[in-house]
C-alpha cells in the first residue's frame, strides 16, 4: 500500500487527477470470464469487443498489430484489438502511471521489473493455472512470481550489451572483439586512428543508462549476489563499498570520451540513426534493435560483447533475461478474450513463428525450434554468450520503484563532467535511500 501511495501522489502532481482506477466504472463492471467458447465464437450481440493492449516495444509496433489482428479473425469481426505503444524515447512506465489515474486502464499492459509487480499487483490477475504457463523456460517467471501466484506472461529473452559494427572494426584492423577494460580502451584508440568515431551514447534515456548499463557495469559486478545487492542497497547496502561502481564510472566515462558529442542529448531513435548510419562503431543497446537496424541499413555485419569494467578473465558477460510480462487488468470486461489471445501468443505455432521470424523474438518458450541465424546477427552474436554460459542477470528489476528517475540526472551530470566519479557514486546512494523511504 505504501508504493500504491507513492504512485498517487506521484500522478496526481502529473496530472491533477483525484481518482484512481479503484473508483472507475470499469471496474464495476461485469466480468465475462466465465462465458464460453460458443459464446465467443458465435456471438450475437452487435457490439464489437475492442480490447485495449499497451506495450512499450517501439521496434515491432506494426508486428504486435498484425499479430492481434490474426488473433481476432476467428471472431468473424466481434472482437478488436487495439494496441498502444510507448517506449523508446517515451515514458511508458510513466505513461501507464498516468491512464491508471484518467480511468483508462488497458485490458492488458507490460510490467517491466519486479518492483512493477508490487506497484500494480491488486490490479491485475493471477495467471498461475493458465495452460501456458508449463511451456515457459526455467527462470523466466521469475520477476513475476509473488507468494505462489503468477501475474504474467514473459514477452521474450533479451540479451544485451555492446553491439559494435564488424566491417569498422575491420577498417580499423582490429580482427576480434575486446574482451577486457584494457582491450577495449586499445581498439578505441585504434577507431580513432581509423578516423572512426568508436561510440554513439543514447544517453538522453534513463532506461538506457540509469538501467541497461547501470545493470550490465554495476550490479552484475559486485561481490556478492546481484539479486541480493539489489534488494539491500540503501538498507544495508551501498555502492560506495563496492569496488565495481568506480568501474563502472571509468568505463561510462570512457564511452563519452570516445563517443560522438552530447552523449546526453542523445536519444534513442537518433542514436540507432547514428549507428545505423555508421557514424560510431559500437552502441549500447540489445537484440530488440535487430527491426529497426534491418529497415535503416539491412547488410550490417554486427557482433557483440559485455560491459568490460576491467581486466578479469570472465567480465566479459551479457545481461540476459526477460524484458516484460503481459499482465491482465483484473477488472476488463473481456478476460476470458484476453486468457485466449495469451494462450494463442504462447501455443499456436504460427504465432510462436511469427515471435521469430516478425519480431525477431528469442521466444521465452519451451520446444520452440528455430534458427537463431533467423532473428539476426546481432542474436547470433548474443547466443554464442549463451551457449558458453557467459550471460549475467537483470538484477534491475529488484531495485526500488522510481530508481531510474532518481539515478539518470546523476549518471547524465557525470557524463557531462559537471560532478566527479565519487560525487555520482555518493549521489547513487542518497537517492536509493530516499526512494527506500
Amino acid at each position: 500500500m505504501k508504493k500504491i501511495k507513492k504512485l498517487i501522489v506521484m500522478v496526481l502532481c502529473l496530472c491533477t487527477v483525484i481518482s484512481m482506477c479503484a473508483c472507475s466504472g470499469e471496474k464495476n463492471s461485469t466480468n465475462e470470464n466465465g462465458s464460453s467458447q460458443d459464446d465467443k465464437s458465435k456471438s450475437t450481440s452487435d457490439e464489437v469487443k475492442t480490447i485495449k493492449i499497451f506495450q512499450f516495444k517501439v521496434d515491432t509496433i506494426n508486428q504486435m498489430q498484425d499479430l492481434a489482428d490474426r488473433f481476432c479473425e476467428q471472431y468473424d469481426g466481434n472482437v478488436k484489438i487495439e494496441v498502444e505503444t510507448v517506449g523508446g524515447s517515451g515514458d511508458y512506465v510513466t505513461t501507464l502511471k498516468t491512464k491508471f489515474a484518467s480511468e483508462e486502464v488497458p485490458d492488458m499492459f507490460c510490467a517491466t521489473k519486479y518492483c512493477d509487480l508490487e506497484i500494480f499487483e491488486e490490479y491485475i490477475i493471477d495467471l498461475a493455472s493458465e495452460p501456458w504457463i508449463e511451456n515457459c523456460i526455467d527462470g523466466t517467471l521469475t520477476d513475476i512470481t509473488k507468494d505462489g501466484k503468477i501475474y504474467g506472461q514473459p514477452m521474450v529473452i533479451e540479451p544485451y550489451g555492446f553491439i559494435y559494427n564488424k566491417d569498422l572494426f575491420e577498417q580499423a584492423g582490429i580482427q576480434s572483439s575486446p574482451t577486457t577494460y584494457s582491450e577495449l580502451e586499445e581498439t578505441c584508440k585504434k577507431l580513432m586512428d581509423a578516423g572512426i568515431m568508436p561510440f554513439v551514447n543514447g544517453y538522453k534515456e534513463g532506461w538506457v543508462l540509469g538501467q541497461h548499463f547501470l545493470n550490465g557495469a554495476l550490479l552484475s559486478k559486485v561481490d556478492m549476489d546481484g539479486i541480493e545487492f539489489a534488494n539491500r542497497v540503501g538498507i544495508s547496502e551501498t555502492f560506495a563499498d563496492q569496488k565495481a561502481s568506480k568501474e563502472m564510472a571509468k568505463l561510462l566515462k570512457l564511452t563519452v570520451d570516445y563517443g560522438l558529442p552530447n552523449s546526453i542529448a542523445e536519444d534513442y531513435n537518433t542514436s540507432i540513426a547514428d549507428f545505423a548510419a555508421g557514424r560510431a562503431a559500437i552502441i549500447s543497446q540489445g537484440v530488440w534493435i535487430q527491426p529497426s537496424l534491418d529497415q535503416l541499413n539491412p547488410d550490417m555485419n554486427l557482433g557483440m560483447f559485455g560491459y568490460l569494467t576491467n581486466n578479469k578473465d570472465d567480465v566479459d558477460v551479457l545481461p540476459t533475461g526477460v524484458s516484460g510480462y503481459w499482465v491482465v487488468n483484473k477488472d476488463s470486461k473481456y478476460i476470458k478474450e484476453i486468457k485466449d489471445f495469451l494462450t494463442y501468443m504462447a501455443t499456436n505455432e504460427e504465432a510462436v513463428k511469427s515471435l521469430v521470424e516478425n519480431f525477431k523474438f528469442m521466444p521465452p518458450f519451451k520446444g520452440v525450434e528455430y534458427d537463431v541465424a533467423e532473428l539476426g546477427n546481432i542474436s547470433v552474436a548474443a547466443d554464442e554468450y549463451i551457449k558458453a554460459g557467459k550471460t549475467t542477470q537483470y538484477y534491475w528489476t529488484r531495485l526500488p520503484e522510481g530508481f531510474i528517475a532518481e539515478y539518470t540526472p546523476s549518471l547524465q551530470a557525470f557524463c557531462a563532467d559537471q560532478i566527479t566519479e565519487d560525487e555520482l557514486i555518493n549521489k547513487l546512494d542518497e537517492s536509493t535511500k530516499s526512494i527506500r523511504k
